[in-house]
């Protein structure tokens, strides 16, 4: 096409969002896509829909883009193209009369999450810059957790605008508790007024359920031995609510992922690496609440809760540890979560000095195949395990998933050391 036959093509910028949270989308996931040129173009564009914006009325000649670029139509062409093809762009055209307008919709970045939804997308950038890098990446976009040794100083609501009629509104129901525990022990369980005002702020700040109260209440309740009466511990209450709410995320069910997920990986072991990279990815990147979440479409219950806090402050695990043990959990239990086995999983990995996805996928190997004797490689030394008792129920051939019912479960199958 000649410049002056461009001349006549106008065309109008539209970018119904904000730039400003995309440019590590563009610089990690994008650029290796498409390289440097075309998101220089895309930038561009950003910044030209800035001017037209200021300048509204002045018609923009498509060789306006040309010059400001110093490209040819070619170039500018295949650089359209390319931003087209992974969606950072679309463009329309319009005729009306002898007058040809070009409009250009300027996109939004896919977040990291919205990117690896897209399986053609994800491929191709794992094809241009290999499994390392990518998982490299990934890394960049994993969301950051505060430690679990910080001390919270956030005001709380009441501190800065008071309580009001809301303390109120949000008053317990402790007659309610007093019924639930009574049906429970037999007998009143009786709470004075420092264990009340413990589950009262509980109650106020994490929205805790009367069921998650009752469970936290029972857990610290003891006998008299002077009176055979039932109290409640304080200090124990205090625990087990700080258990409860220390990882007691509020995932939005309207937020849970697609996680890729093949049972293969816990008993075939010949799996090609690019399948378990990509479980590993998960594994890596996803909060041990929100993958649990995901698997089983459903709000965790307190047990859960409690489970996943345990093995964060008592078993010290990171969140990718704590994915594969409860994704090995639900496949040996036929889909079910038991906390029991997960903990019995968790303290052998730790004393056995296992921290590695890949170490701890071995050793998750031998407990499928009920091997008597496995030798590992540790993070310092190699250590012989000599007590992992096998279950009695034989295993067939690796190449079917054998699934093993919550009742079924043999626990000696991993013996504490």
């Amino acid at each position: 096409m000649e410049l002056n036959d461009l001349e006549k093509i106008t065309y109008i910028i539209y970018r119904p969002f904000d730039f400003s949270c995309s440019q590590k989308q563009l610089s990690y996931i994008y650029a290796p896509i498409v390289g440097s040129t075309a998101i220089s173009f895309y930038q561009w564009l950003i910044n030209e829909y800035n001017v037209q914006t200021a300048l509204k009325g002045i018609k923009n000649p498509i060789t306006r883009i040309l010059h400001c670029l110093n490209c040819t139509n070619n170039e500018f062409a295949e650089m359209r193209s390319q931003l087209e093809a992974i969606n950072l762009i679309s463009t329309h055209t319009q005729t009306n009369n002898d007058e040809k307008m070009m409009h250009i919709a300027v996109n939004e970045p896919l977040n990291w999450k919205e990117f690896n939804n897209n399986q053609k997308f994800k491929h191709l950038l794992i094809n241009k810059i290999g499994i390392r890098e990518y998982e490299r990446i990934s890394l960049a976009f994993t969301n950051r957790r505060i430690p679990s040794d910080t001390i919270n100083i956030s005001a709380s609501f009441e501190a800065v605008f008071g309580t009001g009629n809301i303390s109120e509104i949000m008053e317990f129901n402790f007659q309610n508790l007093h019924e639930l525990l009574s049906n429970d022990f037999q007998q009143p369980v009786i709470l004075n007024e420092a264990v009340k005002i413990v589950i009262e702020s509980f109650f106020k700040s994490h929205d805790l359920s009367i069921n998650e109260i009752k469970k936290c209440v029972s857990e610290a309740t003891f006998k008299n031995n002077k009176d055979g009466l039932l109290y409640v511990d304080q200090n124990l209450l205090i625990d087990n609510f700080n258990n409860l709410t220390a990882a007691a995320i509020n995932i939005d069910m309207n937020e849970n992922l697609q996680i890729y997920r093949n049972p293969e990986i816990f008993y075939n072991e010949s799996l090609n690496q690019n399948e378990i990279n990509r479980i590993f990815n998960d594994y890596r990147n996803i909060n041990a609440e929100r993958y649990l979440v995901s698997i089983q479409k459903d709000s965790l219950d307190l047990d859960q809760k409690q489970a996943i806090a345990y093995l964060r402050k008592k078993s010290h695990l990171e969140d990718s540890v704590i994915n594969i043990l409860t994704d090995f959990t639900i496949y040996r239990t036929n889909g079910k979560y038991s906390s029991n086995y997960i903990k019995k999983i968790a303290t052998t990995i730790n004393r056995l000095g296992l921290t590695s996805l890949d170490k701890i996928l071995n050793y998750l190997h031998s407990v499928n195949n009920n091997l008597k004797t496995q030798k590992y490689h540790t993070d310092r030394i190699d250590h012989v395990t000599s007590n992992i008792v096998p279950s009695k129920k034989i295993m067939p051939s690796p190449s079917v998933a054998v699934m093993v019912d919550d009742e079924e479960v043999n626990w000696k199958t991993i013996e504490i050391m």
